[in-house]
């Protein structure tokens, strides 16, 4: 991280946003913070108004302090005599040794840190194509690992569907998107607030897509966002009943 900093930026500590981890030839190990988001790399960093990064950045240290005697009682609610509870998971992730292991990595760190921050919820539905009953299947199929899913909603126009996607380690990306059972009938570039991608000329429609009623391809730049504005439909229709007369 100090690789990364302008000079006389703090070094005493940084802020961790979901997870950090330490990864050598064959392991790693992930630290997924609630509620512990600030780290000293290499040494203990409390007011040490450190001017230079430890140079070994091998040890951790993961900020769990009491704040009682911190300023008067109006400055933060922190200061108020209470209990605190500190949440934070460790677990142990196996290194690839083939293709790019630090990619890998990061990706599948990433992903175990969003289920544990996040999880996901599962629900029960009816298949929209001809599968087996009780059958378990993905709703979107995402390939690589290395792209994760923000949002997926109905858009505000009540219309269409916005799906938001963000590449995680930091690597260009190519991105193979489908919907199992669904068929893809017009895909477009859309804002974060879902309003034309103004990057794109046109008439002020979305700007489409290239893609097949399957399948979506999509590059990404190292940690890029994407928003998508999505006409989606059953890829077969249920039959309609006997009509009463």
């Amino acid at each position: 991280p100090p690789g990364d900093q302008l000079p006389g930026t703090c070094l005493d500590f940084v802020a961790v946003q979901r997870w950090c981890a330490l990864h050598g030839r064959q392991s790693g190990i992930l630290v997924v913070v609630h509620d512990t988001p600030l780290l000293d790399i290499g040494s203990v960093g409390l007011h040490k108004y450190k001017v230079q990064a430890d140079p070994d950045p091998s040890a951790l240290f993961f900020r769990a302090l009491t704040l009682r005697n911190w300023g008067g009682p109006d400055e933060s609610p922190y200061t108020r005599d209470r209990d605190f509870t500190f949440r934070y998971d460790i677990c142990v992730l196996p290194v690839e040794s083939s293709g790019e292991p630090d990619f890998a990595f990061r990706a599948e760190a990433h992903r175990r840190a969003a289920q544990q921050t996040a999880p996901l919820l599962t629900f029960a539905s009816g298949n929209i194509d001809a599968g087996k009953p009780g059958e378990l299947r993905r709703f979107i199929s995402l390939t690589p690992d290395t792209i994760e899913v923000l949002t997926f909603k109905p858009a505000e126009s009540g219309k269409r569907w916005i799906l938001r996607l963000r590449e995680v380690t930091g690597t260009p990306s190519t991105a193979q998107v489908s919907f199992p059972g669904i068929r893809i009938r017009s895909c477009q570039s859309a804002l974060m607030t879902e309003e034309p991608d103004e990057t794109h000329a046109g008439t002020g429609d979305l700007p489409t897509l290239a893609h097949t009623e399957e399948e979506l391809t999509l590059s990404f730049t190292p940690f890029a966002i994407r928003t998508l504005s999505l006409e989606l439909e059953p890829a077969i229709r249920p039959e309609k009943g006997p009509q009463k007369k």
